[in-house]
């Protein structure tokens, strides 16, 4: 009897391992069909670096009250900064270049050839780069938390450091570049951490550069240093989102979104 129950028990577990089996199955055949139709939409992608990137018909999530109804058109070269209270739309603008959306009445335009969704998906990486206001430090060294897998020269970190206004901090840490930073080692200040950040996006030599709100965490000094340094050595696009209007040198446009339902291009 005791051998029954045994096998018994054994036996369940093995048939409910088996549907666990066909949950997988079903949804690998269900990714295999996802990744068939981009891989088609690829084909026509192609990623050459970007003269100018647009935006046409911008809404939000809720489609009886659209957050932003404008035209935004990005050239090379260019730094913009959203401003707007809380609620305007900045991060809603955002969420759309980077293809996080699915809205079919949104267009996206890279390189003057308009993207499908699927192909909105593979922008974000390479070509757009996020620098959030709350970046997270993986527990590793800090020259680590900046290469991030990428091999880089010890001379091209140091141009980042020098960029971000890193350098001199780097000079007061244990071990230099290879501190282990993290919640339960060394730990950074908020403007501190922010510069990390913002250096391991550059690392990654994107098209388009975001910064929500990400030099929120630096006095007014720094912020212009960083600022300064940032315009004269980053070629591609800087778009920068903040609650108002910062102390950065003053950028080639201004997106003043006044109202959820206005963005004013000045």
């Amino acid at each position: 009897l005791l051998a029954y129950f045994f096998y018994s028990v054994v036996l369940s577990e093995n048939i409910g391992r088996l549907g666990s089996v066909v949950g997988i199955a079903q949804q690998a055949h269900v990714s295999l069909k996802r990744m068939g139709i981009s891989e088609h939409d690829l084909n026509t992608f192609e990623e050459k670096g970007i003269p100018c990137a647009d935006l046409n018909n911008i809404e939000s999530f809720r489609i009886d009250d659209p957050a932003l109804t404008e035209v935004i058109h990005l050239n090379k070269g260019q730094a913009i900064i959203i401003f707007g209270e809380i609620g305007s739309g900045k991060s809603e603008l955002i969420y759309r270049l980077m293809g996080y959306t699915n809205s079919a009445e949104t267009k996206l335009f890279w390189n003057n050839v308009e993207l499908s969704i699927a192909q909105r998906r593979f922008l974000t990486g390479k070509s757009i780069c996020l620098v959030t206001n709350e970046p997270a430090a993986v527990t590793c060294s800090l020259l680590e938390n900046i290469t991030f897998g990428i091999d880089l020269s010890l001379e091209e970190v140091l141009k980042l450091l020098h960029i971000v206004d890193l350098d001199k901090d780097i000079a007061n840490f244990p071990d230099g570049l290879h501190t282990i930073i993290g919640p339960r080692t060394f730990r950074l200040s908020g403007g501190q951490l922010q510069r990390v950040a913002l250096a391991r996006a550059l690392a990654r030599k994107p098209d388009i550069l975001i910064l929500d709100n990400s030099l929120s965490g630096l006095d007014e000094k720094t912020m212009k240093i960083v600022w300064s340094r940032l315009r004269a050595e980053f070629k591609g696009v800087i778009i920068m989102c903040a609650n108002f209007k910062s102390a950065c040198v003053p950028p080639d446009y201004y997106v003043d979104i006044k109202t959820p339902k206005q963005a004013l291009l000045n």
